[in-house]
């Protein structure tokens, strides 16, 4: 119960626990089990017999005030009676904050264990679609994963996202402190209380310990890398907010919608107004892209370590990508190829998620301006995305299409 209680802040315990609550006082049991319950400051609803020989047998524990026994009523085909319960939920005072979400411990899987698997549910390369060809890929991948470590439902709290460092080892510490807190406050005892500040006070250099801990390794493993730097030094300067900011999606992406369109709207103002887009006369040349290069293993390897992340929609992270690379290389390399031969790109590749991030750690989250979109891509479609770029840069450069005032935007 006491695990539990950190856990959930409304928890209801019922049930023919075959006590006899009306005479607590001859019942050893009946006192423990009082004495244990109201320590986590639940209360006992039900005070009328709930048995034909005059026992209260049948209990409603809770630690929500906004339940209430409503009745208790005989019934016909048992000797216990049937206790009424009502529970008041107001929903605009619900725990918003919590919602439900899909999760996968990632460091349950053995990449060895899933290469053997791996090849037992890839389908061969058959039919020409390239839309189905990356949908049957991904099934692959995913129903191997399924089998090694499947997805979970989890209750998230707050904004989904826990303290990276906070440890088992602190949630069961914070959990002992809470029973010595409960235990002060119901006894009033000064032993009581000094446990609790002892507790208290260990708790909190624990804390202390773990989080310098927990950035120490992030800034070693960071090493030369100046932007994971940076990112570390962010969230530890990054002042936390008195008020969370519930900004919904649509408010975003109308935001984001109309900036976009007043940005057209000045382009055909510009161009309406005899505004010339500038081109080099010395430059006469035919510029038009015939093909690019198909990817082989190598150049698959190569694009494969440069890309770092991809979208929460891929089967798995990069990394995983990466180990069974060996194995989907031939049905990826031939995805990616006939995408460049033919010029058309799967769907699957052009959808994204788009995540609104605060241009600086300081600014108000309140305000719309301070995001910019960053948009996550498939982990595949940014490696075709990197290949692309690689040689339609160079092909730019030597037919020296770049403005000469060329800037990074």
């Amino acid at each position: 119960m006491s695990d539990l209680c950190t856990r959930y802040k409304k928890i209801v315990v019922v049930g023919d626990f075959n006590l006899h609550w009306d005479n607590p006082h001859r019942d050893l049991a009946t006192r423990q089990l009082n004495t244990a319950m109201s320590s986590l400051s639940f209360k006992q609803l039900v005070e009328v017999p709930t048995h034909i020989k005059g026992h209260t047998l049948d209990l409603v524990w809770t630690s929500d005030p906004n339940i209430t026994l409503s009745g208790v009523l005989p019934c016909v085909w048992t000797d216990h009676y049937l206790v009424n319960c009502e529970a008041h939920i107001d929903g605009q005072s619900s725990d918003q904050s919590r919602r439900l979400r899909k999760t996968r411990n990632w460091d349950e899987i053995d990449l060895k264990t899933l290469t053997e698997i791996l090849p037992k549910v890839a389908r061969p390369l058959v039919g020409t679609d390239l839309d189905w060809e990356y949908t049957d890929l991904t099934r692959s991948l995913r129903q191997a994963i399924d089998q090694i470590a499947p997805e979970r439902i989890q209750l998230m709290r707050g904004s989904g996202k826990g303290a990276p460092w906070f440890t088992p080892l602190l949630r069961e510490h914070k959990r002992k402190l809470r029973a010595l807190e409960r235990s002060w406050r119901k006894t009033k005892q000064d032993t009581a209380r000094d446990q609790y500040k002892a507790s208290l006070y260990r708790y909190k250099k624990l804390i202390l310990q773990t989080k310098a801990e927990h950035y120490e390794c992030r800034l070693n493993k960071a090493g030369n890398i100046q932007k994971e730097t940076f990112k570390i030094l962010a969230e530890l300067s990054k002042k936390s907010e008195s008020s969370e900011i519930n900004i919904d999606c649509n408010t975003l992406q109308g935001y984001f919608l109309e900036k976009v369109e007043n940005i057209i709207s000045e382009i055909k103002s510009n161009t309406a107004n005899g505004f010339v887009p500038y081109s080099d006369p010395h430059n006469s040349t035919d510029c038009t892209i015939m093909e690019f290069p198909e990817i082989d293993v190598l150049i698959l390897e190569q694009l494969m370590g440069k890309t770092k992340s991809g979208s929460p929609a891929d089967p798995c992270p990069p990394r995983v990508f990466r180990e069974v690379r060996s194995i989907l290389e031939e049905r990826i390399i031939s995805l990616l190829n006939r995408s460049l031969k033919t010029g058309y790109l799967p769907v699957k590749f052009k959808e994204t998620r788009v995540r609104p991030l605060l241009k600086k750690p300081s600014a108000d989250p309140a305000v719309l301006k301070n995001y910019r979109p960053i948009s996550q891509l498939p982990f595949l479609s940014k490696i075709l995305e990197q290949h692309v770029l690689k040689f339609l840069s160079l092909y730019v450069e030597s037919h020296d299409l770049l403005h000469r005032r060329q800037a990074g935007f």
